[in-house]
């Protein structure tokens, strides 16, 4: 069933695109194979568990990068492939999986078959927010950006691990597990921009190797990063650290002990005791919007008359809905919990859309869509390709429009 426009855009305001409901293309399947190497102790049956967890998801994310190829769109960031392997794939199916002691370690691997829908995968990965290519994922931040340069070439893959260590005192958990989150989400997106030079270390499996090794994350010396860094076979380890006024990045090459890269970056910071009161956002412009009705949420709701084509009685609207604190709040939440890209979202304020209205069907298409920042600065962008027609909803605000424009 085919979303209304009412509800599709309040999907637009919550995930930036509304996700495609499931049609009725033919489902096509896509084989794989994953493999990688457990270098840990083979005893250990709750690390090796975790790592055979691992190569499940690598081969069901390996299969999807397979399917980018199959229906032909560019190349995806690692948020989209996390989000269609868990939500848009019909079935997951292992056909081989295998195991042998090698001389490096145990090599696992995971042979799997996975059927899709391919108008579903194709609509969802052609986003804006999913292609590298039209701007998502190319927002690397500079501390990323030094990592990646600091770190040397070699044949294969580097094997990298990252601790982030947070310095900020006066802070509870909730605030710690936060800031630290943000940070890592910023390195891991740098190695999945970059996942032909790097093998990232399973974040379980370093907690329990400096647990087993007796070191504590909080407070590690150089040392210590070292003796984990060789204990876990690693080339490099990327140790960042969050201090009240900046974060402090160093990167260490496991084998000599050379320090790659050692700088501060300028943050200001805040602690909740010196936090100050935000200045208030200035309001948007509406002068020469007409309001024509709000949401149960608070959002405001503006139109504006465009150009008419009479030969075929179709209106062009432009559009312009003002978001509540709850509505802005919720957006964030939102793109929190999916692992889509918050940064400039903090001061999101309102939408721009333009629509099209067959005042004689009764009915409206979106053509394009922005959403900007309290100065106006564009946060996304996006222009539909061959819209569909919606029916206009009786007692709905897009009837008054409708009602407003095609007198």
């Amino acid at each position: 069933m085919k979303h209304k426009l009412q509800l599709m855009l309040l999907f637009l305001i919550m995930i930036i695109f509304a996700f495609p409901p499931i049609g009725f293309s033919k489902s096509k399947e896509v084989v794989d194979e994953y493999c990688d190497v457990y270098k840990g102790d083979v005893k250990d049956k709750k690390s090796l568990d975790e790592f055979r967890k691992t190569v499940s998801v690598n081969a069901k994310e390996k299969a999807i990068q397979k399917l980018v190829k199959e229906v032909r769109v560019a190349d995806i960031t690692s948020d989209c492939v996390s989000y269609a392997t868990n939500n848009l794939l019909e079935k997951v199916a292992v056909l081989k999986h295998r195991e042998n002691a090698g001389k490096s370690g145990r090599n696992i691997c995971e042979k799997i078959k996975i059927r899709y829908q391919p108008d579903v995968i194709s609509k969802y990965l052609n986003q804006e927010s999913c292609l590298k290519d039209r701007g998502a994922g190319k927002e690397l931040s500079d501390w990323c950006d030094d990592i990646h340069k600091a770190i040397p070439t070699k044949e294969g893959k580097m094997k990298v691990g990252f601790i982030v260590e947070n310095k900020i005192s006066n802070m509870d958990d909730h605030q710690k597990g936060t800031l630290e989150e943000e940070e890592e989400k910023q390195f891991y997106d740098m190695a999945a921009i970059y996942k032909d030079n790097y093998t990232m270390i399973d974040k379980s499996a370093f907690l329990k190797a400096a647990e087993k090794n007796k070191i504590s994350l909080d407070g590690i010396t150089e040392n210590e990063i070292l003796e984990l860094g060789r204990y876990l076979n690693l080339d490099v380890i990327v140790h960042r650290l969050i201090n009240k006024d900046n974060r402090t990045t160093k990167v260490r090459k496991i084998n000599t002990g050379k320090v790659l890269l050692s700088k501060s970056y300028g943050t200001a910071t805040v602690t909740p005791e010196s936090e100050p009161e935000p200045a208030p956002a200035p309001e948007p412009e509406t002068s020469g919007w007409i309001k024509y009705g709000n949401d149960n949420r608070g959002t405001l709701h503006y139109y504006k008359k465009g150009n008419v084509d009479k030969d075929n009685n179709i209106v062009k609207v432009f559009n312009k809905w003002v978001f509540s604190k709850r509505e802005k709040a919720d957006a964030i939440q939102y793109r929190r919990e999916s692992r889509l890209k918050t940064k400039g979202y903090e001061k999101l304020s309102h939408m721009v859309y333009l629509s099209e209205i067959d005042c004689q069907n009764q009915s409206e298409r979106i053509l394009n869509l922005s959403l900007y920042d309290a100065n106006d600065k564009s946060l996304y962008s996006n222009t539909f390709k061959n819209p569909e027609w919606e029916f206009i909803q009786p007692d709905s605000n897009a009837e008054s429009i409708l009602k407003a424009v095609c007198k």
